[in-house]
């Protein structure tokens, strides 16, 4: 056996060696490939879980929260206050640009607005604590007086301790 068979055997070896290499790097690529995507299936699957537990969750909580059973009550309880949290800065924040929250879809609301434009609701303006204390109607004409006015600026009947006093009293100055 010559040189040169000598060496096409080693080119023919180191040719099986890279081929059995090459067809390995290819089978550990096949199944790494394999394996993220059984991995991403479980993921997919414990991320539905999750969401089948929040859905539970949101069961019982609409069931029962008149009545959550001890174990549940501080969490339930938690759930209620700070939706009524929520519900405070909402109106809050629709206040700042002069409106109502719908009773109906909690849509923000013009202060004239009769109806609500996200779903047609009949919508009466509410009366605050804060308006119901700062004014009030003058007995005699029915103008908005503020609270603590001593006179009425429509027509000028005289208040003492929230009454009017008699017509035949009223000072007309000018």
């Amino acid at each position: 056996m010559g040189f040169f068979d000598k060496l096409k055997d080693m080119a023919g070896d180191a040719g099986d060696a890279i081929s059995k290499g090459a067809k390995n790097v290819s089978d550990s690529s096949k199944k790494m490939v394999e394996k993220t995507k059984l991995k991403n299936k479980i993921s997919k699957l414990e991320e539905d879980i999750e969401k089948k537990y929040t859905e539970i969750g949101k069961q019982y909580f609409k069931i029962n929260s008149a009545n959550p059973s001890e174990e549940y009550a501080d969490m339930v309880n938690f759930i209620i206050e700070s939706q009524a949290k929520i519900a405070e800065i909402q109106t809050e924040i629709v206040a700042m640009d002069n409106k109502y929250l719908c009773p109906t879809c909690g849509a923000g609301i013009p202060e004239n607005a009769k109806f609500c434009s996200a779903c047609g609701a009949k919508f009466e303006k509410p009366v605050t604590s804060d308006s119901a204390n700062t004014s009030s109607k003058c007995p005699k004409c029915g103008a908005d007086i503020d609270a603590g006015a001593k006179f009425c600026t429509s027509c000028g009947a005289k208040f003492d301790d929230g009454n009017t006093i008699s017509s035949d009293d009223i000072e007309i100055i000018g």
